[in-house]
């Protein structure tokens, strides 16, 4: 089904759509300029590295078997990042706008507290 996303901030030519989890979650693509390719194979680690990108492994996170995700996780990409001495995994949201704070990485207070007890 296809839907229209009035989104505030998108090219003066308007937005084609939003590429989501659970489209992503199913299917591998890759946009070349105007042009996109789909797949339902996921993308070759080999190949990611030899165009300098850095394939990050989503056991337990991401995937189009839900039976693999332990429950504790939400089914989205992730990163592990290492903020000082703390470790964590951050969520990567792939139609977050932006709007309210631009370039913005949300946590919760949790978060937040380990961060400024670890400075």
């Amino acid at each position: 089904m296809l839907r229209r996303y009035d989104l505030p901030l998108q090219p003066d030519v308007g937005q084609f759509g939003v590429i989501g989890t659970d489209f992503l979650s199913l299917l591998s693509v890759q946009f070349t300029g105007d042009v996109a390719f789909l797949g339902t194979q996921p993308c070759q680690s080999n190949a990611l590295r030899a165009r300098g990108l850095v394939p990050i492994a989503q056991s337990g996170f991401f995937t189009s078997d839900l039976s693999r995700i332990d429950g504790k996780h939400p089914n989205v990409p992730v990163v592990f990042l290492g903020l000082g001495d703390v470790h964590t995994w951050a969520q990567i949201d792939t139609v977050y706008d932006d709007v309210l704070y631009a370039n913005s990485v949300d946590m919760n207070e949790a978060l937040f507290e380990r961060l400024t007890r670890s400075c």
